[in-house]
């Protein structure tokens, strides 16, 4: 079983992205996937490994993001399990 982390591109350099995790920005590799800024990844041990589709986006995002706790504050980056 492994553990990804649906991320967002924000900048390319070649075969490496910067994704934004809270406020700060984090390279990771993109060489197994064809990705443009702007695009979510699953991300394991600092490489995407697969794209995610336009129209499974959202409901990705709802499952990663937990609302409310101790001061209404929001916490994300839980991990998505995949069999491989």
């Amino acid at each position: 079983m492994c553990l990804a982390f649906p991320q967002q591109i924000v900048k390319i350099n070649g075969n490496k992205a910067k994704i934004r995790i809270s406020s700060q920005e984090q390279e990771i590799d993109i060489s197994l996937v064809k990705v443009r800024k702007g695009d979510f990844v699953l991300v394991q041990n600092n490489t995407a490994i697969r794209k995610i589709p336009q129209n499974q986006i959202k409901e990705l995002t709802a499952l990663f993001t937990l609302k409310g706790g101790k001061n209404g504050r929001t916490a994300t980056r839980r991990p998505l399990l995949l069999q491989t």
